[in-house]
């Protein structure tokens, strides 16, 4: 009866969508513990289902392993619901990363200019501007592993910033905020991460006295399709404390040896989650 009335409060199923999930939580009731686990049904549970399926199972025999299975999949729920707390969409020009398609479909665009022209004129056209070559400038830059700095370009431009090209700095500035964006794609597609290379106090005290929150793109790459697969946003100010601290470490580490390692401060997701939760601050996502 509870689970009825959360769902008759959500005010979003019919009546017939009602009956359904609530025949579905009896239904399932009624199986075997291998049989329920394995239903898609099953999986498809939200916590509400799930909690309603363990009231239904309690006090049936043969049910403990079956509410022990329901119990571990809820706490995996509440835990990533904790998680992901903060977690927000992301939202951004889609058809911007597209930008580089032109690349992927250059071989079909060549073999429909020699069907329309010939291939001689066609042959002639292409040696003349020497579109092969930049082709394969293209391609190579867009498959590189040392540059990333095409896919900063299409981060800019998804999200709608002015993309700077100095060496030195933020990468982009979202210039109706004045908000600054620093940009790691990575070729890890699904789990993407980077580094401030050489950080030091002037970098972090950049971060810090900015007017305005700046925020960190994580991006994954998809280098076959040229574009991505999952973008994060995260505000800058939640590694400022942890960039000092390792900072301060690795100072303190360097004062006695002769060979210095480099200050190299590494970012992944999870960290970065992690970071959001313990500060308060919302992150966003968008996944394609």
């Amino acid at each position: 009866m509870e689970y009825e009335q959360k769902l008759r409060e959500e005010d979003l199923h019919t009546e017939k969508e009602i009956q359904w999930k609530l025949d579905q939580i009896k239904d399932l009731s009624g199986k075997s513990s291998n049989a329920v686990e394995g239903s898609e049904t099953y999986k498809m549970l939200d916590q509400n289902g799930l909690v309603a399926l363990r009231h239904q199972s309690e006090g049936m025999k043969g049910r403990k392993g079956l509410i022990k299975a329901i119990t571990r999949k809820l706490n995996k729920l509440e835990e990533e619901e904790k998680t992901n707390k903060h977690r927000k969409e992301l939202k951004l020009d889609e058809n911007q990363l597209d930008m580089y398609d032109c690349v992927l479909t250059y071989i079909e665009m060549k073999k429909e200019l020699i069907t329309h022209l010939g291939e001689g004129p066609a042959g002639s056209f292409l040696e003349k501007y020497h579109i092969d070559t930049v082709y394969e400038v293209a391609n190579l830059a867009l498959k590189s592993k040392q540059c990333n700095e095409p896919y900063e370009i299409q981060l800019s431009s998804g999200l709608r910033l002015k993309n700077i090209d100095h060496k030195h700095g933020f990468d982009a500035v979202d210039e109706a905020t004045g908000e600054y964006y620093e940009h790691k794609p990575s070729s890890d597609t699904n789990n993407p991460g980077g580094t401030i290379n050489d950080d030091s106090i002037d970098k972090i005290e950049k971060c810090e006295n900015l007017e305005k929150e700046g925020y960190l793109i994580l991006g994954g790459i998809d280098k076959e399709k040229y574009t991505f697969n999952i973008i994060y946003k995260f505000p800058l100010s939640i590694y400022n404390q942890d960039r000092r601290e390792y900072f301060n470490s690795l100072k303190q580490n360097n004062a006695n040896k002769d060979k210095q390692t480099r200050s190299t401060y590494s970012i992944n997701v999870k960290k970065s989650i992690k970071l959001c939760n313990l500060f308060d601050l919302d992150y966003y996502v968008w996944e394609r």
